[in-house]
């Protein structure tokens, strides 16, 4: 009580967080809004310099400023407000109206609590700093040493927008100490099993049943990303959730043990067989599909309408392969209030994706994120794959005070057997596997039936009445051969005797 009494201007009141930007600088911005999401208490707004006067900058308990070296300067009236600020003023990226450098610098390593860590390639242009600033983090290129992050009073730099790699998740962590929100040092994990579809057969179901034995046996839920409809371009049926018995009765049974649904798209396809494409993004040409809010909600009414017909309900929502605009992120919410995985910042190319280190209880689109950030296992390089999400959660716990880790998982592969290394692993690394179907997320949505997408194939009856047809067809062509020769041989007869 404390602690809030001092961190909100009025008692119970949230914080009026602003992210700034220089209209180019829109997708940098949305990194950082989306990322604020974690943090409760805060409402977040997105301005542009173009529409900014300098008296809304003096509201904020909080600023986010983010530019880069193409940006524009903001004018004189708004850079002496935001000099003179006696609230939290925090810029992120190149301002080059604070004196930086216009000559870059490339860096290879970044060091923060005492660690060093080798980074990918960081551009930068960086900004010399006097010896009133407390650095918290540097970068180097073997010989010079620059200030990635300094605090001096309420006023904090971040050299460089950085939206990947080490400097992306020390970003993501010191947010907490920028906003003065401290969150419990607790680390939380999920598995999540992938691609689960209706064209699941015996070697495939029993490698399926015998990983969710191995997760129940070992007290972790789990969540299952399921799509209910698999399409094929060569067939002008789709196979549905409940034309597979066995499988829908599989997936029953992991509900009883532990799992949550995941809708994971209706088909997980557009254009091509499902699983291999997308369905929500035409990534062949990297733009939007036609008409792409009719099309979306036709597939999630569908969709959630086979869940409901097998008897599942899923909680939230999982886009296929992560291709999935901001413009449908703003209609999920008519379906879900949450989403797993990585998103798309902008409706203009799915190359363009977050990750997050940590739980996001509120994006720009106003969604939850339960993230993915550490990979999978990969067919043909399994060993490769469990050694590189080792080494992926051994980096995040280092550096995220508040981790939530997950991993993906697609059973057909080998059953249980790369889950016997993950789960002990993630364990001794501190972490708890949490029940995602008990931490809010949840359907907003009435499934209703509508019409069919795709053509019904036939059921069992008119699949034995076809299976007869050669038969019957055969009979009646004897008949009718045999019915024309008796005619005849009776015409000549007839004839003989007159």
């Amino acid at each position: 009580m404390i602690f809030l009494f001092f961190a909100f201007p009025l008692y119970g009141a949230p914080y009026q967080v602003t992210v700034l930007y220089d209209e180019p600088e829109r997708d940098s911005a949305m990194f950082v809004a989306n990322l604020l999401g974690h943090f409760e208490y805060i409402n977040i707004t997105m301005n542009t310099l173009q529409k900014t006067t300098a008296k809304t900058l003096l509201e904020p308990d909080v600023i986010f400023y983010v530019s880069s070296i193409d940006s524009n300067s903001p004018s004189i009236e708004i850079q002496n407000v935001l000099s003179s600020r006696e609230k939290t003023t925090c810029y992120v990226g190149t301002h080059r109206w604070l004196g930086t450098s216009t000559t870059p610098i490339t860096t290879t390593h970044i060091t923060y609590k005492d660690i060093r860590f080798r980074e990918t390639l960081f551009r930068m242009y960086p900004l010399q700093l006097g010896d009133e600033w407390k650095v918290l983090s540097t970068l180097d290129d073997g010989e010079q040493l620059i200030p990635y992050v300094a605090r001096k009073g309420n006023t904090w730099i971040f050299q460089g927008v950085a939206t990947s790699g080490i400097s992306y998740l020390i970003f993501a962590d010191l947010l907490h100490d920028v906003l003065g929100i401290p969150h419990a040092h607790v680390k939380k994990a999920m598995v999540r099993l992938e691609d689960l579809n209706p064209s699941y057969s015996r070697e495939s179901l029993k490698k399926l049943r015998q990983t969710i034995d191995y997760l129940a046996s070992n007290s972790v839920p789990f969540a299952m990303a399921v799509y209910p409809v698999f399409v094929t371009p060569e067939s002008k049926y789709a196979i549905r959730l409940v034309d597979n018995k066995p499988f829908l009765e599989t997936l029953k049974y992991a509900v009883e043990h532990g799992g949550t649904i995941i809708m994971h798209g209706t088909s997980h396809q557009y254009k091509w067989i499902s699983g291999e494409g997308s369905e929500f993004w035409d990534i062949s040409v990297d733009r939007p599909i036609p008409n792409e809010r009719k099309y979306f909600h036709e597939r999630m009414q569908y969709g959630l309408w086979i869940f409901h017909q097998a008897g599942l309900q899923p909680n939230y929502f999982e886009a296929p392969h992560y291709n999935f605009p901001l413009s449908l992120q703003e209609e999920l919410i008519n379906y879900f209030n949450t989403i797993a995985g990585e998103l798309m910042v902008n409706n203009k190319t799915y190359q363009t994706t977050q990750s997050f280190p940590y739980i996001i209880r509120k994006t720009v689109s106003g969604l939850s994120v339960l993230p993915e950030q550490v990979g999978y296992i990969a067919s043909g390089t399994q060993l490769l794959s469990l050694k590189t999400i080792e080494e992926k959660v051994r980096i995040i716990t280092s550096i995220v005070r508040d981790p939530f880790i997950c991993f993906f998982y697609h059973p057909y592969l080998a059953g249980d057997e790369y889950l016997k290394e993950l789960i002990p692993f993630i364990r001794n690394m501190g972490y708890s596997f949490v029940d995602t179907g008990t931490m809010g997320a949840k359907l907003l949505y009435t499934p209703k039936e509508v019409p069919d997408l795709w053509p019904v194939p036939p059921s069992d009856s008119q699949k034995m009445l076809w299976a007869w047809f050669p038969l019957i067809a055969g009979g009646i062509t004897a008949f009718i051969l045999l019915f024309v020769y008796v005619r005849l041989t009776r015409r000549r007869r007839k004839d003989l005797f007159k």
